[in-house]
């Protein structure tokens, strides 16, 4: 099929394609479509509970005839997008040389809004991009913290990151800070309607 097109017209690449068969030993089909991995599973393939508590990183997909829930679209960010941001997040550091770090952070913050902008609900079921999203923010902070000679937290707390910039800050957007305490967890209420913004507790010496 590759050789019999002409190269003028289109061409097909093949080596980032895979194939999913829809079967009765795979109820899930697999695509992936302009940065997204999308999973769709039929509501007759699935239990009834996990139908009906649908999460928030879900689409609900509905017959246009019957109006009728048919089936769950699971999204997902893809590998390239996540590289993507990845190395925005180099170049920022590469070039933040003899830059201020006023601009260094609303790099930091353009970057972020045009990824979560786009990708939206799909970024909290992406665990590996949550994990660069973390890694990604401490790389900024630390760009800065060089930037004044000293790591010390007592001359350059993290208020200063995140405070507006009207009030003297930096005004620093973060999407990192969701690692809640454990201890914090029991405030923390699971509804039907969605997931709360906890995602892993942190253990504490003091409660061992």
């Amino acid at each position: 099929m590759k050789s019999r097109l002409p190269r003028s017209i289109t061409t097909l690449e093949w080596e980032n394609s895979f194939v999913s068969i829809y079967s009765k030993d795979n109820p899930n089909l697999l695509f992936s479509t302009c940065g997204f991995e999308v999973r769709i599973l039929p509501k007759i393939r699935m239990p009834k509970e996990a139908f009906n508590n649908a999460r928030d990183c879900v689409w609900n997909l509905q017959n246009e005839q019957t109006k009728e829930r048919s089936t769950i679209a699971f999204l997902r960010v893809d590998d390239e997008h996540m590289q993507a941001f990845e190395n925005r997040v180099r170049q920022i550091l590469m070039s933040s040389g003899s830059t201020t770090f006023t601009k260094v952070v609303n790099k930091w913050n353009k970057t972020l809004i045009g990824l979560m902008t786009y990708f939206r609900e799909a970024t909290m079921h992406t665990r590996e991009l949550l994990d660069l999203l973390v890694k990604g923010e401490n790389k900024i902070q630390t760009r800065i913290k060089i930037g004044l000679n000293s790591k010390m937290p007592s001359r350059f707390p993290l208020v200063v990151f995140y405070t507006p910039k009207e009030i003297g800050g930096l005004g620093m957007l973060s999407m990192g800070q969701i690692l809640i305490p454990q201890s914090d967890l029991r405030y923390s209420q699971q509804t039907d309607v969605g997931v709360t913004h906890f995602r892993s507790g942190m253990s504490h010496d003091e409660d061992n």
